[in-house]
């Protein structure tokens, strides 16, 4: 008996141990095994369960990673389908069709860089492949529009018109033949174009957005509200278009329209409580404060998911009444909210108050808790990404949005704040990207296309800019911040017919605020074009219609000015202010014009007159200081700031001037403190975070400093002002990038041939890189630029590198 268990005992043990033999590979082969035989049956979520099994085991069988790439691409799941092709490609560079399937995936994503390393080497392997050939085609085409090579673009525009033929389900190539149509000034064949695709998907959203478009180019803006109308049926989950209607409707001057069809749409969805919201937000911004506290209440009675309505109130008296109170009340809805969704939202909420009143460390500890509850809490991510985005910690934030943006794909807001994270890492490029989707995404509402036009302005990139505008403007065709962004650009193009296309469109809008902006496009036309009788004209004309007389004299004065005739410009002021003595505005301006013809005492007592008479006023104070400071009294202009500082401890401008009189005399501790507190205030003002950095760069090379200031100046990178890429370069050079540190620094060195200490970082990159001749160079123009700056440190540091060189 004793032997027969010893036998039964060493039978097990060995089976025991030959299971665990089975090595990672083997087991990791069975899960992928099972997983086939599921999805045969029909069991896709259990071969989902079997393969990530495999992948668990031996993350490089490429057989589980094919199939978990299938799976996605059939969901909808493009960014994880990429994911896992792109592993493919990466462990096999020889599998042909994960190229062609991560190639198209690359595409809808915008991954354009992974999109070219894999083309480049799917070309190799076979340059005719359709798929490899329209990847190649995107890439070059968006080359093409960024380079703004218009023969380019209709080479390859024509080139996709024959590729549909023979791909005509292929999404990518009919978006880019469609872009090519519109840039063609094609509309009818692009409109035609259009329907096309869409009967192939009928539910792509941006095929709709483009025929509307398309349409508001036409002048065909009856057709529109249907289009919306039933998109808003078609994708019900979608706020950004009920906001497109809307705008329609605004733009159409048509608010009962608009109201109507909130209304129905809440009669349609009783328990909708995101539509309720809309409607509640309309009366607010569109009828009263009063009409949308009467609607809360009203949800409120009717019973359903009360505290959400409770929080909505409290909202509206935070924006429009007592604060404190507010805050009580949501802190009480909070406190007493069961666990859920809701209360989560309501936590947001609050943490949004909190922000507002400068209580930042209860408002990100709200949105810790609640991501703690909910690590996919949209609301919560974006607000701990804002935190990091003002903490330099852009890294961080970007992983916290692209959670966020899985969740909800279409949220521009999300994109826009990408676009700030990737500005903050100096990730131009992409930022431009994503203000692009964003506004692309919106439908072109006004502020993500402001935005992204400004963006593009400041880029050099104008024709994108003005399209994104004239986009815009054929959904909401009134409104008059586009306006007038779109005549900003054709003023300094000198586009001037196109410009005044736009004040006519503004003038016919009728209202007083688009009457004042087509007046400034006017007096902008009229000085871009140097015809002064007839721009002297038209400022007595508005001045008449606007019955500002002394607006109308400043701006003769500065005309005449402008045109060298001091004589009659003293002449006009005189005259404004012997009619109107007690006008602050125009004895402010009499003094700017007394310092400009010489007569600066005359100017310093009328400056120290106003400072008396407006003590809260900033301009007088700035405008002195500057007048003093030119005249080297610098203890003097310090000694105005310091005033004007006491009065307006939060100006910005003369906090500013007080950094810059504590950096020119050395007391570098003391202008960083200045420029860390501004920047806490406002992390975004770039001059701030340059000037900031570069001074932390200079007072102390100490590591833990050094990587404090890069931080801070990442954003400068690849912009092309000199004293920004003096800036990052110099930190870049303090950091060991000597590639980065030189192509920025020769710039800056070029650009600010005059300061001696631009020319001695560039200098230090020099000797770094091995270069002795062309930093002896540098060296010495810095010592001969230094000879008029009372700095001996420097030019003792600068003389014994050059030295060390000889």
């Amino acid at each position: 008996m004793t032997g027969s268990k010893t036998l039964a005992l060493a039978l097990l043990f060995s089976v025991t141990f030959l299971a665990a033999c089975d090595s990672a590979e083997e087991r990791a082969e069975k899960h992928y095994q099972s997983a086939l035989e599921l999805l045969a049956d029909g069991k896709e979520q259990q071969a989902v369960v079997e393969l990530r099994n495999a992948l668990q085991n031996n993350e490089l069988h490429l057989g589980a990673r094919q199939t978990f790439a299938e799976i996605f691409q059939s969901r909808g799941d493009t960014r994880n389908a990429f994911a896992n092709y792109l592993f493919i490609v990466e462990q096999d560079p020889s599998n042909f069709e994960a190229m062609r399937n991560a190639t198209a995936l690359g595409v809808e994503l915008a991954a354009w860089e992974r999109v070219e390393e894999i083309v480049t080497a799917a070309t190799e392997i076979n340059a005719e492949d359709v798929e490899i050939r329209i990847g190649q085609l995107v890439l070059d085409y968006r080359e093409a529009v960024r380079q703004n090579d218009s023969e380019a673009r209709a080479r390859l525009g024509e080139e996709a018109r024959k590729l549909v033929s023979e791909k005509p389900e292929d999404m990518t190539l009919r978006k880019l033949v469609i872009d090519y149509l519109i840039a063609l000034e094609d509309e009818r064949e692009a409109l035609a174009e259009i329907e096309r695709a869409l009967e192939v998907d009928p539910d792509d959203l941006s095929l709709y957005q483009a025929q509307v478009s398309v349409l508001g180019s036409l002048g065909e803006i009856q057709q529109i509200e249907p289009i919306l109308i039933g998109l808003t049926e078609r994708f019900p989950e979608n706020d950004d278009l009920r906001r497109s209607l809307l705008r329609y409707y605004a733009s159409q001057g048509d608010l009962d329209g608009a109201e109507t069809f909130l209304r129905d749409l809440v009669a349609d969805n009783p328990e909708d409580d995101e539509v309720k919201a809309s409607l509640i937000a309309f009366l607010r911004t569109n009828r009263s404060i009063d009409a949308a506290r009467a609607q809360v209440d009203t949800f409120i009675e009717q019973g359903a998911n009360v505290d959400l309505y409770r929080a909505l109130r409290a909202g509206i008296e935070f924006d429009t009444g007592d604060r404190t109170a507010a805050i009580s009340e949501m802190q009480g809805i909070v406190e007493t909210g069961a666990p859920g969704p809701q209360t989560r939202r309501n936590k947001v909420a609050l943490a949004r108050m909190l922000q507002a009143t400068g209580n930042t460390v209860g408002s990100r500890a709200l949105a810790e808790e609640v991501i703690a509850e909910d690590p996919n809490d949209v609301g919560a991510l974006r607000l701990r990404a804002e935190f990091l985005i003002e903490a330099d910690q852009a890294d961080d934030a970007i992983v916290d949005l692209r959670t966020a943006m899985a969740i909800d794909p279409n949220d521009a807001d999300l994109m826009t704040l990408m676009a700030r994270a990737h500005e903050r890492n100096g990730s131009r490029e992409l930022m431009g990207e994503m203000l692009s989707l964003a506004a692309e995404t919106s439908n072109y509402a006004p502020e993500e296309t402001l935005r992204l036009a400004t963006f593009m302005a400041s880029s050099g990139r104008t024709e994108v800019a003005e399209r994104a505008l004239i986009d815009a403007l054929r959904v909401a065709p009134g409104n008059a911040q586009l306006l007038i962004a779109l005549a900003t650009l054709y003023v300094n193009d000198e586009n001037f017919e196109q410009a005044a296309d736009v004040e006519d469109a503004l003038r016919g809008i009728g209202s007083p605020e688009a009457t004042r902006l087509a007046d400034r496009i006017r007096l902008a036309l009229l000085s871009s074009q140097e015809n002064t009788d007839e721009l002297l004209a038209a400022i007595d004309a508005i001045g008449a219609e606007s019955g500002n007389a002394a607006g109308a004299a400043v701006a003769r004065v500065r005309v005449l000015v402008s045109q060298g005739d001091l004589e009659s410009a003293q002449a006009e002021l005189e005259a404004a202010r012997s009619a109107d003595p007690d006008n602050l505005n125009l004895k402010f301006f009499e003094g700017g014009f007394l310092a400009t013809i010489g007569q600066i005492d005359e100017a310093e007592v009328i400056f120290r007159e106003l400072i008396a008479a407006a003590p809260k006023a900033e301009q007088p104070y700035a405008t002195l200081m500057r007048i003093l400071a030119s005249q080297g009294r610098t203890d003097d202009a310090e000694a105005v700031v310091d005033e004007g500082i006491a009065q307006l401890p939060q100006s910005g401008n003369l906090r500013w001037a007080k950094a810059g009189f504590l950096e020119r005399r050395g007391d570098l501790a003391g202008a960083i403190s200045v420029y860390e507190e501004m920047y806490a205030e406002n992390s975004n003002a770039v001059v701030i975070a340059n000037n900031l950095a570069s001074l932390m760069a200079t007072q102390s090379t100490e590591p833990e400093n050094i990587e404090r200031a890069y931080a801070i100046a990442r954003r400068l990178r690849g912009l092309e002002q000199p004293a920004f890429q003096d800036t990052y370069g110099w930190i870049s050079f303090l950091r060991g990038d000597l590639n980065e540190a030189l192509e920025h620094l020769e710039p800056a060195a070029a650009g600010l041939p005059g300061d001696g200490r631009v020319q001695y970082h560039l200098g230090r990159v020099y000797e770094a890189a091995e270069r002795p001749d062309d930093a002896r160079a540098q060296y010495n123009r810095a010592l001969e630029l230094s000879e008029n700056v009372p700095d001996d440190a420097f030019k003792a540091e600068v003389q014994a590198r050059l030295d060390g060189l000889n």
